[in-house]
């Protein structure tokens, strides 16, 4: 299930979307995406800023950017904001990039982690770009903020980057 929550737009994540949306911010080009191979989605090349990585890669959740500490803090921001108190702790984050094709495309559909967690989206760009969700979309606009678990996916934007963070969340009580 998607839950749409309200962004509070606090200095904090004013000055963190400055910063993803500037050249302070330096991106690094990923070929692939997901394992997964289903038919009628692609496997996407995306560019993207590893703020916090995967516990899976080291064997705990590694601080790979000078940024993380602010992004850490708009999270945060957002979760208590919204009341949002299942959540334990953050796995991983990144600040990713995708740039619109002539054609709608969509994603390989994936989950993020094998155990259980909360995909956070926050949507730095208004370039189109759904989020689906097991059987449900959202048509993002610029600072929308997502919470959803499960099998998901999204399709390209149909104009300009799409930039959003994008961050996965351990939450005790997941169904």
């Amino acid at each position: 299930m998607i839950q749409i929550l309200e962004n509070p737009l606090t200095d904090k994540y004013k000055k963190f979307k400055e910063i993803c949306l500037s050249n302070a911010i330096f991106w690094n080009y990923c070929e692939k995406s997901t394992p997964e191979r289903i038919s009628g989605h692609i496997d996407m090349p995306f560019y993207s800023h590893t703020l916090l990585g995967r516990p899976e890669v080291f064997g705990y959740s590694a601080k790979l950017s000078p940024h993380f500490e602010l992004a850490k803090d708009v999270i945060i921001e957002i979760i208590k904001h919204n009341n949002v108190d299942q959540i334990q702790f953050l796995l991983r984050a990144c600040v990713n990039c995708i740039h619109p094709t002539f054609e709608i495309k969509k994603s390989q559909p994936h989950k993020d982690h094998t155990f259980n967690h909360k995909n956070f989206i926050i949507y730095f760009t208004n370039s189109g770009g759904k989020t689906f969700v097991e059987d449900e979309y959202h048509d993002p606009k610029e600072d929308d903020v997502l919470l959803f678990d499960g099998i998901h996916y999204m399709e390209t934007p149909k104009q300009d980057r799409r930039i959003i963070l994008i961050a996965t969340l351990y939450e005790e009580n997941t169904k």
